[in-house]
């Protein structure tokens, strides 16, 4: 049992480590205003929405770890 609960806080600790490598670019873009924006600015917001969900696969992998 002491080994599966070691086994969860070093899988926890590779995904807060995978969590903190993602790079994100700041920018001040609105997602409400990305209909008005030019091509290579939507293709940027689409960059940022795919960082966006695999920071969100990231932390869902961290919570089921937490919780099982």
């Amino acid at each position: 049992m002491l080994a599966c609960a070691i086994l969860a806080i070093v899988f926890g600790l590779y995904n807060v480590y995978k969590i903190l490598d993602v790079k994100v670019k700041s920018s001040n873009v609105h997602l409400g205003d990305m209909e008005m924006r030019a091509p290579s600015e939507r293709a940027s917001m689409a960059e940022v929405e795919t960082q966006m969900i695999q920071i969100s696969k990231l932390i869902q992998e961290g919570a089921t770890t937490f919780l099982k």
